[in-house]
């Protein structure tokens, strides 16, 4: 089967048109548990179809190696910057030596970490150089050059004003200096000496006129639920109680009265995956933004951490198997998290929990454990529903052929055999090692041989909120067949230019250390076999599984992994965090774009267990991978609380939210704003009529005026076209730094705004907000301000006077009024916006902060005029 190396989305469409033709269709559609349906697959060799797998597999260790040659070369580009004291530039380089130098092999590692501690103490980063310093001497950094660290040190510590320390430090830099003074010289040892009784001397004064202060390190501020934890449900507030039916399922209810700003639900996720396209700029593990002083994985170049704790813990729980397949995982797109879910529970766990027969009529409330608590535990997990019953049988077919994938993946790892007594990473390093040996024998580009996914179709790992039982979430994850496991987007695209026999040679190498088949090496041959043997034949014999080498508990993980799959069309969340996009043509913070970016998919069980309304009791929010819940209405006791899984009323006209909750998550919506009877506020989108001067609903299929009837001339759909046109070409102007360009499109697309669009239409608001965001820049702040207001207005009939759209606008309101020195008006907005911010956020969000300062400055200064 032709499709491009490690593309298992290409692979996946290629097998589903395959088999639906096939005889073997009929008897797949009527199976009716998952394990039967991994059986099939298996018994069929699905997977042998799939021409580059099993090249893939037996050359997995050799992609994303470590190389002394790459990390020397980046090191030398670090020390040319250095040299042109362009530190943050030197930084790059060196971490990019650091990712790629071998851990165990030479002191390519350790020299890069010392020279990036050198590049953080000029540039001040004194807490991140100690780090690196330390890295450095971990690493095993050159005995004879540990003055160098020891003296670093020191200055740290000083910079620090950590003075008892630097001292205690320098008087170990003078020891290693004084035994390496033979090998130095007279002249180098001389002046290193000078500098190190000149900082001694500076030390001894500081000590004598200055108390020594600790640094002042930002804590992360976790928070708590209001009211404390529930004893049920003990990831949510005692305010809130569980309740179960089989009309609703499971759903959340208040037991005691909700406030706006409370916080119901803050937990951690019991598995989740990064992104790939966050993978240089977020943690691999915790998913915090990386910091100057980046550490990388012990085995291959691709993920980062940013600290030791997140490396071993990531390692140990699952990137010892994830490491050497994370190309072929990143095809598999979301699937990705059914594999991660496994492996967080463990097999021996899992054995237990099937033999157990834990399912969901263990409790009255499915997911309750023996305590009758609902926690974080992989019962919780097991108990969302799959909806396997609305799926289509093409649907099933696909995530059963990605499931079973999942399930060689662990088989070809070796997982199910691991030796229980033995030190995963050390028997990860001792396989390393051999491989190591094979590289320089192997007639292998590891450069090429990733490969991503090219296809570009819907990815429903991009939700943000969650379905439990007939509940649904964000409106992104496809419907029918449409549900796929594609890759998130990646820089990379797939190289199918790859020499098989190239890749089967470096096979070779390995084969000849381990002198023999392993059984996992065995099973995997019997599932993939050789690919060229049945070329003319599209229908396999079904073969037992006892010939293949599947035994019953590899059967029943791979159950598990189609299981999760199904789930995770419907109870997957996106961990996202808020970023500013800063304009192209301003370096002023007034005006940044602040958006919401999905970084991370996870599963939260807790956050599943509430109903969707399309006008929702709740808003998310994430610090790091800490999924944090605040009510964002007040909610009496005995009320239910609801999510919005994406389709909101205020965003999204009532026929859309129908059809998205219906083909996408299985249910129809009997929310308020569905049910009440009203029409659809149709201004925000309207034209105004030229007959009769009411509003032209412009959301329907043959636009026509809901007063009298009159259908869109030619003429309005023009002005339509030519007003959409006008603003994408400001946006594309503003886009390449063309502020001009911008102003040209703008003026007059406002003008045709006003004549033709309602005065409340969202187009118009945008067109408004655009042309403040340009005065601004171009430092006009009265009409910017006057733009913007009028755009503010807008957004409060939308979203509402509590939304955290308005907020965001207020909050770019009081830049411009401080920038025009109006603190009275500039301090009430001010008061304004932290208001909607506490409710959404709470106190410790960064921009209540921000404008908690901003009071300060405004008080300040309106008490010195007065």
């Amino acid at each position: 089967m032709a499709s491009n190396f490690g593309n298992w989305q290409e692979a996946l469409d290629n097998l589903v048109k395959e088999t639906v033709v096939s005889e073997n269709w009929s008897e797949f559609d009527l199976l009716k548990n998952d394990n039967s349906r991994i059986q099939f697959i298996l018994s069929n060799k699905s997977l042998m179809n799939i021409e580059w797998l099993k090249v893939y597999l037996d050359n997995s260790k050799l992609f994303h190696q470590k190389s002394s040659h790459k990390a020397l070369e980046y090191k030398n580009k670090g020390n040319q910057y250095f040299k042109k004291k362009d530190y943050k530039t030197a930084i790059q380089y060196y971490t990019e030596s650091i990712i790629h130098a071998p851990v165990d092999e030479g002191q390519d590692l350790a020299l890069a970490y010392g020279n990036r501690s050198a590049a953080l103490y000029y540039l001040q980063y004194f807490q991140e150089c100690l780090s690196d310093i330390q890295l450095a001497m971990d690493a095993g950094f050159p005995e004879e050059s540990f003055y160098k660290l020891y003296q670093r040190r020191s200055q740290c510590y000083y910079g620090l004003k950590k003075f008892d320390m630097a001292e205690s430090e320098l008087l170990k830099a003078r020891e290693y200096l004084d035994n390496q003074k033979a090998l130095i010289g007279d002249k180098k040892y001389d002046n290193l000496l000078k500098e190190m009784k000149e900082l001694e001397l500076n030390t001894i004064e500081q000590k004598k006129v200055k108390i020594e202060t600790p640094v002042d390190i930002k804590c992360l501020n976790v928070p708590c639920v209001s009211y404390g934890n529930s004893d049920v449900i003990t990831q949510a507030s005692s305010a809130v109680d569980i309740k179960y039916n089989t009309q609703q399922g499971r759903y959340l209810v208040a037991n005691d009265d909700i406030k706006a700003g409370d916080t119901l639900i803050v937990e951690k996720p019991y598995s989740s995956v990064l992104l790939p396209d966050h993978y240089t700029t977020h943690c691999h593990h915790c998913y915090k933004q990386l910091t100057l002083t980046v550490i990388g994985c012990r085995r291959c170049t691709v993920v980062r951490y940013c600290g030791n704790q997140c490396q071993q813990e990531s390692w140990t729980q699952y990137h010892n198997i994830e490491c050497s397949y994370i190309d072929l995982l990143h095809s598999v797109g979301i699937a990705h998290l059914s594999l991660r879910t496994i492996l967080t529970a463990g097999l021996q766990f899992l054995n237990g929990f099937i033999k157990d027969n834990k399912d969901i009529h263990t409790n009255n409330i499915p997911g309750l454990n023996q305590e009758k608590q609902y926690g974080r535990d992989y019962s919780t997990v097991y108990n969302l529903l799959t909806h396997s019953d609305e799926m289509t049988s093409l649907d099933l077919y696909q995530y059963s052929l990605t499931a079973t994938l999942l399930l060689v993946i662990l088989i070809h790892s070796n997982w199910f055999h691991k030796d229980k007594d033995m030190d995963i990473t050390t028997k990860r390093h001792n396989h390393d090692s051999a491989t190591n040996l094979i590289q320089n024998k192997a007639a292998v580009n590891a450069d090429k041989l990733p490969s991503k996914s090219k296809k570009d179709s819907l990815d429903f790992s991009e939700s943000t909120s969650n379905i439990d039982d007939k509940k649904a979430l964000d409106g992104t994850c496809g419907t029918g067949a449409k549900h796929k496991m594609n890759s998130p987007s990646n820089n990379q695209e797939p190289n199918g230019d790859y020499n098989k026999n190239e890749l089967k040679t470096s096979a070779k190498y390995v084969d000849a250390l381990c002198l023999e088949e392993s059984e996992s090496e065995v099973i995997c041959n019997n599932i993939l076999g050789n690919s060229h043997e049945d070329d003319n034949s599209n229908v396999k014999a079904q073969v037992a599984l006892s010939e293949i080498g599947i035994d019953k508990d590899m059967l029943n993980i791979g159950g598990l992994l189609l299981r999760h799959i199904q789930q995770l069309v419907c109870n997957a969340h996106a961990i996202t965090e808020l970023q500013a996009s800063v304009d192209p043509l301003s370096s002023s913070a007034l005006v940044d774009e602040m958006s919401q970016v999905r970084v991370a998919t996870a599963i939260y069980p807790t956050a599943s267990l509430m109903n969707h309304s399309c006008d929702p009791t709740i808003i998310s929010s994430f610090q790091g991978d800490l999924l944090v819940v605040r009510a964002v209405k007040n909610v009496e006791k005995g009320e239910e609380i609801f999510n919005c899984y994406g389709p909101h009323f205020k965003r999204m006209i009532r026929s859309r939210r129908q059809e998205v909750l219906k083909t996408q998550y299985f249910f129809s919506c009997s929310c308020k704003p569905c049910t009440d009877g009203k029409k659809d506020d149709v201004q925000f989108d309207a034209m105004v009529c030229g007959k009769c001067k009411g509003c032209i609903d412009t959301q329907l299929d043959v636009p026509c005026c809901i007063d009298c009837g009159e259908r869109e001339s030619i003429h309005d759909r023009k002005i339509r076209e030519e007003i959409n046109t006008l603003y994408q070409h400001a946006m594309t102007s503003i886009d390449h730094s063309d502020l001009k360009g911008a102003m040209e499109s703008l003026k007059p697309c406002l003008e045709l705004c006003n004549k033709y669009l309602h005065e409340n239409n969202r187009l118009k608001a945008s067109v408004e907000d655009s042309l403040a965001r340009c005065y601004a820049m171009s430092g006009d702040y009265k009409k910017s301000l006057k733009h913007l207001e009028n755009s503010i207005k807008v957004t409060e009939l939308l979203y509402g006077n509590q939304s955290i759209e308005l907020a965001y606008e207020l909050q770019k309101m009081a830049d411009i009024l401080f920038n025009v020195k109006k603190p009275e008006k500039c301090l009430q907005i001010v008061n304004t916006a932290e208001e909607i911010f506490l409710i959404h956020f709470g106190e410790n969000h960064e921009t209540v902060k921000e404008l908690n300062e901003m009071k300060v400055c405004l008080l300040e200064f309106i008490n010195a005029k007065h």
